[in-house]
């Protein structure tokens, strides 16, 4: 991936009983292994075994030696981690151009490059994740907005979500339950609009 282009077309409607106070994350695929730079991903209903959510390449000796200096003993210092390592060495880009041949997608984007967009973000954070013995999956789906709700006839909230909508984050798995990690860096830019998060160009697969 080399650029997001966002896609203000309608995917589809959300219904709430009330107004959220929060982004509305509503998920579409999940990333199984992760090979080659691609993810393998599955349908959003299928659950994935949580063995499959630990397993990574064992070339990616760059990324693997950074994990291995930290050893986080909870989730929030692993997450903790991962936010600064972003915030320090990375900024958001809408065209981060592509990933040299030869260069694995994750590890060129953090240490390399250094500009990315969602995609980039959800996939290294759910590779460091992993490799500290975190369960963890990519999803792609929707972020919205509660912004975009607004009220019916009938008192509940709607929402029309575009593509400018779509987006990317991580999961990890804690306690019997799937914590949503939103590590994406805000976008500074001025080439869309600001707090609109994004995924993958329509119609490309990833």
């Amino acid at each position: 991936l080399s650029y997001f282009q966002p896609d203000s077309g309608k995917r589809l409607t959300m219904t709430l009983d009330s107004r959220p106070d929060e982004t509305v994350y509503y998920p579409c695929l999940y990333g199984e292994y992760y090979h080659r730079s691609r993810w393998n991903k599955v349908h959003s209903n299928s659950e994935l075994p949580l063995e499959v959510c630990l397993q990574y390449p064992d070339d990616l000796m760059r990324l693997k030696q950074l994990c291995g200096e930290k050893a986080p003993e909870t989730l929030a210092e692993a997450s903790d981690f991962i936010q600064r390592e972003f915030e320090e060495y990375t900024v958001y880009d809408f065209e981060p151009g592509p990933t040299p041949e030869g260069e694995d997608f994750a590890e060129y984007f953090l240490f390399e490059n250094r500009r990315g967009f969602c995609v980039h973000f959800a996939t290294t954070a759910v590779l460091m994740y992993r490799m500290w013995g975190y369960p963890a999956r990519y999803v792609q789906g929707y972020a919205v907005p509660p912004s975009a709700f607004r009220r019916q006839e009938d008192g509940s909230y709607a929402a029309q979500v575009t593509g400018e909508m779509g987006h990317a984050w991580c999961e990890v798995f804690e306690d019997g339950e799937w914590i949503l990690k939103e590590h994406t860096l805000p976008y500074r830019g001025a080439r869309a609009e600001k707090g609109i998060p994004a995924a993958t160009e329509s119609g490309r697969s990833w």
